[in-house]
């Protein structure tokens, strides 16, 4: 952790914006797991473990094929009626692997939890929260590495993070995150690190657009005019 939060988080009051709980360094999410799932595995030790854990369905069983550089698009494995798990898989621009770079995960309850028993059961694997808000129903706890960052509604807006004022802001959005959205009826857990795969992806699709103009020369240069 770099800073410790200024107060214990209070769930009941219902108010957060003054709330700001400890930073994470990047360790903390290389370390942290969702069912057994962690950040940057390969796809070969997630298949393990899916197969070990009864989890049914995703893009192993659909034979959906490996991204070329990154998987946007969530292929939910199931366990049970009301428990899913979904995992993104991206291209090393270095070994050629398939990593895992977000998980999501989702547990739903067939009656109603009481919201601050669920709560504590997050803090007590996570941690306290970075930041809480409320979006609906829902209690969300965020980790990340700056506490800060959730207050610079400036940013918040997609144009406005192209402006130089808003750097800093769009590297934390692409930074490794885990959230935790808590309700009486569900509970749903995101671990990502978006940053990670894009700099593959950049090295990955700069390559190929270097192999490309390489190709377009060379058939120019061997190509037969006809005047």
């Amino acid at each position: 952790m770099i800073s410790q939060a200024n107060a214990s988080p209070d769930l009941r009051s219902g108010h957060f914006a003054n709330y700001l709980g400890p930073e994470y360094k990047q360790g903390y999410f290389e370390d942290a797991t969702i069912a057994d799932f962690h950040l940057l595995m390969t796809a070969d030790d997630a298949i393990k473990i899916l197969s070990e854990n009864g989890w049914r369905g995703g893009w192993l069983e659909n034979n959906t094929p490996e991204p070329e550089t990154i998987e946007t698009f969530g292929h939910a494995f199931r366990r049970g009626a009301d428990t899913t798990i979904s995992l993104y898989r991206y291209k090393t621009s270095d070994t050629k692997e398939t990593k895992i770079y977000a998980i999501e995960y989702t547990q739903k309850f067939d009656r109603i939890q009481d919201i601050d028993i669920l709560a504590q059961k997050i803090m007590d694997k996570y941690g306290d929260p970075t930041n809480i808000t409320r979006e609906g129903m829902y209690t969300v706890f965020l980790y990340s590495q700056d506490n800060k960052m959730m207050n610079m509604k400036d940013c918040a807006s997609a144009y406005k993070q192209n402006q130089p004022k808003c750097f800093l802001y769009t590297t934390w959005l692409k930074s490794p995150k885990l959230t935790a959205k808590i309700s009486p009826k569900s509970i749903e857990l995101t671990l990502e690190n978006e940053g990670e795969a894009l700099l593959h992806q950049e090295i990955i699709n700069a390559r190929k657009g270097s192999f490309i103009e390489h190709q377009r020369k060379e058939e120019s240069e061997n190509l037969e005019m006809g005047f």
